[in-house]
């Protein structure tokens, strides 16, 4: 089967996730007119797609057992975690991920595959990975 494109009835959305300091034509309007919607992180965008949804827990209230969390966390030794995953970056972050594991050893998790300090067993999530830590550090 060939694919066919009929530009008068379809829609044409850009599903992206890297930030425009990676995918520079993301800044070039004539490129960007191409599409009909964007598909991104960024809250401006026709479709918010975050990475991982956060916001319902940062704006509960904390739960009855938070004492026993941060209990937990101190516990763990993680002060920050994050997944950076490209390292061909214009903006710096696989130095500052360098930086950061050099300077926090083992308070510091990297999932991603730039300077990975560590790997996701199995089954487990992003958001576990991000619970273990005081802080979780989105960057892009």
């Amino acid at each position: 089967d060939r694919f066919e494109c009929n530009v008068a009835q379809d829609l044409f959305v850009l599903w992206n996730m890297e930030s425009p300091v990676n995918m520079r034509a993301t800044l070039d309007a004539s490129y960007m007119r191409q599409f009909d919607l964007l598909m991104n992180y960024r809250r401006d965008a026709a479709i918010y797609t975050p990475y991982v949804d956060f916001e319902a827990k940062l704006i509960a209230p904390l739960p009855a057992n938070s004492t026993a969390l941060w209990h937990a966390r101190k516990q763990s030794g993680v002060l920050l975690a994050t997944a950076v995953s490209n390292c061909n970056d214009f903006a710096g972050r696989s130095f500052l991920v360098s930086a950061l594991s050099a300077r926090l050893h083992s308070r510091f998790i990297n999932i991603g595959k730039c300077h990975r300090t560590a790997r996701l067993p199995d089954g487990a999530s992003l958001e576990g990975l991000a619970s273990r830590a005081f802080f979780y550090l989105a960057i892009e």
